[in-house]
């Protein structure tokens, strides 16, 4: 852990291009902190050296992190940037303070960590400090109006609906992602959406007065996104809580109502973040799919409560292709960004590999279910051909997806323990229609299931093997450069 200021110059000096990185990656998705007063803040640091405010330091700090998350070759430093700056959080007096620096640092810490945990599977990890972000936010009244607090600038006002909602959809994230309860209470809720204005810096007459990355139309775009990412955020969170309760009680009608809301907001969409929209830059492509995704990710999880438990009947049709829909647009949409080999397919990957997940193995359970139904209602040994090209349009996004997983299993558990799930899903899948047996085919699923396991866990550890003896060569080669240098 740093003790001096002299041990973080080194890494301000270079925060220019990293913090340009953050606003045109993750800072278009949550906008925890405006790029000409992080500039200003910046600034600041550097004028007064030894004696700066230690909360600014730790935000530049933190979106230094967050942006060495899109580089292969900086990501583990910017683990350890991690480690020492929530090191400091939880020992510096500083942040215990409820203020809007406080929390805008607890924000860009939730990120940071929901980014590691996307590779570490340590999704739990996050409990302490979204408890201390939820207090936090709370004891600063962020929920409440601000034209209820007396003395609030338009600027700070603005500022605080920003950050109620960057925390609101972080909060709800990881509540769904993790399985756990949405603890707010949503009656005691009455902050307005944010507005669809540009914040100026606070600062006026600073040299960075106009240092956003972004041109007028992009800032535009990330406004009606980031209100939009809130309203389905507000239609999603009561229906969260009600499915994490002993008696969700869910009904045809409220699902009705629930698809009638998403498809409203998305709707309402300009062109460039409509689903599908072909004149898009990739930012935008990623902003519709996480947009979009959001729907039919939920939309899946209602359904699979009408589905899942219950034995397969013929009535569930219709559940099915619903289901289907909604997991073959998700497969679709997330193999389109996650090839697209830029930073912004990490960016992709971190925020969407659960909905993945979830995607594929429920588009697999409608083909297992479709195949069941059919044998139960029909005297033919062939499969019926809507059962047959939901098979080939779904193991074409598995091979696919296997396949940009494949160059991601190195960084962590999760992308390994997906790509063995894929690997599976997509071996079971492919025997479940090419083999339309009888009932005894479930025991054939299962051998098939376990060799394709065994087959991809032994791929992935004789290429991690050879990556580590190039490694360890390489080091060896370098330390004997450097040895016969020395006189």
């Amino acid at each position: 852990m740093w003790k001096t200021f002299a041990e973080v110059k080194s890494l301000l000096l270079v925060a220019n291009s990293w913090i340009r990185r953050f606003y045109e990656t993750y800072g278009r998705i949550y906008p925890v902190i405006e790029q000409n007063c992080l500039m200003a803040e910046l600034e600041e640091v550097f004028v007064a050296c030894v004696d700066a405010n230690e909360v600014h330091i730790l935000k530049i700090l933190l979106i230094i992190a967050i942006s060495m998350q899109t580089n292969d070759s900086e990501r583990l430093r910017g683990r350890l940037l991690l480690q020492e700056t929530e090191s400091r959080i939880h020992t510096s007096t500083q942040f215990q303070k409820p203020c809007i620096g406080v929390m805008q640092v607890l924000l860009l810490l939730i990120i940071m960590k929901n980014i590691t945990a996307s590779d570490t599977d340590k999704i739990y990890s996050l409990i302490g400090t979204m408890g201390l972000t939820t207090q936090m936010a709370l004891s600063m009244g962020l929920h409440r109006d601000p034209a209820l607090f007396p003395g609030i600038t338009p600027y700070y006002s603005e500022v605080r609906k920003r950050l109620w909602a960057c925390f609101f959809r972080l909060n709800l994230e990881y509540c769904i992602r993790s399985g756990s309860n949405f603890g707010i209470r949503l009656e005691d809720v009455d902050c307005p959406l944010p507005s669809r204005i540009n914040l100026s810096t606070p600062h006026p007459g600073t040299m960075t007065e106009s240092a956003t990355v972004l041109n007028q139309a992009e800032e535009a775009t990330d406004q009606i996104f980031n209100i939009a990412a809130m309203k389905l955020a507000i239609v999603r969170a009561p229906l969260h809580q009600r499915l994490c309760s002993t008696t969700p009680e869910l009904s045809n009608e409220l699902r009705d109502r629930m698809r009638a809301s998403f498809y409203k907001i998305l709707r309402e969409l300009p062109s460039n973040l409509q689903e599908g929209a072909s004149s898009c830059s990739p930012i935008e492509r990623l902003q519709q799919a996480l947009l979009s995704m959001q729907v039919h990710s939920f939309m899946a999880i209602i359904t699979l409560n009408f589905v899942l438990g219950v034995p397969s009947h013929h009535s569930q049709r219709s559940d099915l292709y619903e289901l289907w829909d909604n997991s073959v647009s998700i497969l679709h949409q997330l193999q389109e960004v996650l090839q697209s080999g830029s930073e912004l397919s990490s960016v992709a990957y971190h925020l969407l590999w659960t909905d993945l997940a979830r995607a594929a193995l429920t588009a697999c359970l409608v083909v297992g279910r479709l195949r069941r139904i059919n044998m139960g209602t029909t005297v033919s040994d062939n499969p019926q051909p809507t059962l047959v090209i939901f098979q080939q349009l779904l193991l074409k996004y598995l091979d696919s997806l296997s396949q940009i997983l494949a160059g991601k299993y190195h960084l962590g558990r999760v992308a390994a323990k997906t790509r063995l799930v894929i690997a599976v899903a997509t071996t079971v899948t492919s025997s479940l229609v090419d083999d339309f047996g009888g009932l005894q085919q479930d025991s054939k699923c299962l051998q098939v299931g376990i060799k394709a396991a065994n087959e991809t866990v032994a791929e992935m550890e004789h290429h991690l093997k050879r990556e580590n003896q190039v490694s360890t060569s390489a080091l060896q080669a370098g330390w004997t450069i450097h040895n016969s240098q020395i006189p």
